[in-house]
């Protein structure tokens, strides 16, 4: 092996570790963010099925058939969906930017 073979391999891992530093900084807000998309998310899907249950649930067993009562009933679970969204949001810390 010579002088050049090392430093071609040298500039070649250099080159790779450079390429990995940019796709890694493409994505670094998705890191940063990664809880966010998980709460939202978690709350997209609860106000999606919670009050579907709710009123399902609650049209024969609680109301005895009375869809009314059943439809208010899952309109005030999806109503402590976004409350609990608000109040979670409110309560989050905030991250330090990233220079």
């Amino acid at each position: 092996m010579s002088f050049l073979d090392d430093t071609k391999k040298i500039s070649s891992t250099a080159n790779e570790i450079n390429n990995d530093r940019k796709r890694l900084q493409t994505y670094w807000w998705l890191e940063q963010n990664m809880d966010v998309i998980i709460k939202l998310v978690v709350f997209t899907a609860a106000l999606f099925i919670l009050p579907i249950v709710t009123y399902y649930l609650t049209l024969n067993k609680a109301f005895h058939g009375n869809a009314t009562y059943a439809a208010v009933a899952a309109v005030g679970v999806a109503n402590a969906v976004v409350v609990a969204y608000i109040i979670t949001a409110f309560f989050e810390k905030q991250k330090d930017k990233k220079d």
